[in-house]
This record gives C-alpha cells, sequence and structure tokens, in this order.
C-alpha cells in the first residue's frame, strides 16, 4: 500500500513549522546536553520529514534539494542546532546515493537509519585483505549520537605529486566500527 503522506513543498514546509515549537521547548536542554536529543530525533521521523533525498528505488521520495533547505529554516525558527544536525544528516541520503548499490541496500535495510560525517579528511586508509584499514581520528562530527553510520575521509595518498593532488576517499561504516 502506497503512503498517504504528501510529500509536496509546502506539505513538507507546514510539517516543519507545525514542529519548531516543540523544538523551541527542547532547546535549552539540547543546548545544554550539547547533543540532539533522542526525542527531537523521533520527533522529525514521525513528522515525516527525514529520508527526503532518499532514492526512489530505495522507497524514498526523492525531494527537490531547494525544499530541504526551507524545511530547515523552519525547523531551525524552533532550534537552531536541530535545524543544522537535521540539514547534515538529511543530506546523507543524498551522498549515499553515491556508494555502490550493495552498500545501499545495507545502509537502508533498517528502518530510521541516519548517518553522520566527517568530511575532514584526517584519517588514513591503507590496502587490507579484503579492502582498507581506516584509521584515523576525527574532532567534528555533527549528529553523531544519533547516527547508526559514518561517512569518514581519509587520505589514500597521492593522486599526483606535480601538481599536488591528494586521493581522499570518502568511507561508508557502522557506527559499531568506531569508537566516538
Amino acid at each position: 500500500m502506497a503512503s498517504k503522506t504528501s510529500y509536496s513543498r509546502e506539505a513538507l514546509i507546514e510539517r516543519a513549522r507545525k514542529l519548531a515549537p516543540v523544538l523551541r521547548e527542547r532547546s535549552q536542554a539540547s543546548a545544554e546536553a550539547r547533543r540532539i536529543p533522542a526525542e527531537t530525533i523521533k520527533s522529525l521521523w514521525d513528522a515525516e520529514l527525514c529520508y527526503l533525498l532518499k532514492p526512489k528505488k530505495f522507497g524514498g521520495p526523492e525531494v527537490r534539494g531547494d525544499t530541504t533547505f526551507e524545511i530547515a529554516a523552519e525547523l531551525s525558527r524552533g532550534d537552531g542546532a536541530a535545524g543544522w544536525v537535521w540539514s547534515v544528516m538529511g543530506v546523507h541520503d543524498f551522498f549515499v546515493a553515491l556508494f555502490p548499490e550493495k552498500a545501499q541496500q545495507e545502509y537502508w535495510e533498517k528502518d530510521r537509519t541516519l548517518s553522520a560525517s566527517s568530511f575532514a579528511p584526517s584519517g588514513k586508509i591503507e590496502p587490507a585483505p579484503g579492502g582498507v584499514k581506516l584509521s584515523g581520528k576525527w574532532s567534528f562530527c555533527s549528529g553523531v549520537d544519533n547516527a547508526q553510520w559514518m561517512i569518514l575521509s581519509a587520505f589514500a595518498g597521492m593522486i599526483s605529486t606535480d601538481p599536488p593532488i591528494p586521493d581522499i576517499r570518502y568511507l561508508l561504516l557502522p557506527k559499531a566500527d568506531v569508537t566516538v
């Protein structure tokens, strides 16, 4: 049975607008805890404001990217931090769609999957049996407390030395495989 949820621009913005006062009530506690509370993440899911950029082939609505800016603005009227984390985590649906199909299937295998990212390439990738070994330390990662997956960037060497062009790779891995 198809979802009856509307993913029109107007419907999405209205759902975000209705959620903003709830976010405002939680904003002080959220700021003091230095994290978005699980209840806010649940509210975002329950308002059907997540997975907006998820590909249709995996059951997503593939909402236009510019609509997500307007949704973020409405959410941020309630709590800027919640709007920021929603934006960052939401854009990952688009980013995950750039990974190989097998990775996408595993990522979207469970419902309500979120990822956090650190795009500053502060890690290192080395060849290893069956794949690569990733090591490093990433110092900033919005939404990490609410994520099940991580998107991390790392150096894999140099593409060229003249001119210097680093080989930067992005890896998708379960959060259970990292230490936070």
